[in-house]
């Protein structure tokens, strides 16, 4: 049992790397759109990038809310 403790462990932290950088690929996706006045295509490019950083920060929140004591 000891072995598979680390490896949760390890795995959870490449999960955690993925959400965050998921975040931060939203996050610079809606800039981008920003810096284009979120003109033509980039309005959905930007809508699309605020309903995913919203997403991300509700279900973070929903789950520590939930699962931390």
């Amino acid at each position: 049992m000891t072995a598979a403790k680390p490896d949760r462990t390890r795995r959870l932290r490449v999960l955690r790397r993925w959400a965050l950088g998921l975040l931060l690929g939203a996050l610079a996706l809606f800039l981008v759109a920003a810096a284009h006045d979120f003109a033509g295509p980039w309005a959905w490019a930007g809508a699309f990038a605020e309903a995913a950083m919203v997403g991300a920060l509700a279900d973070w929140f929903a789950v520590v809310a939930l699962f931390r004591h």
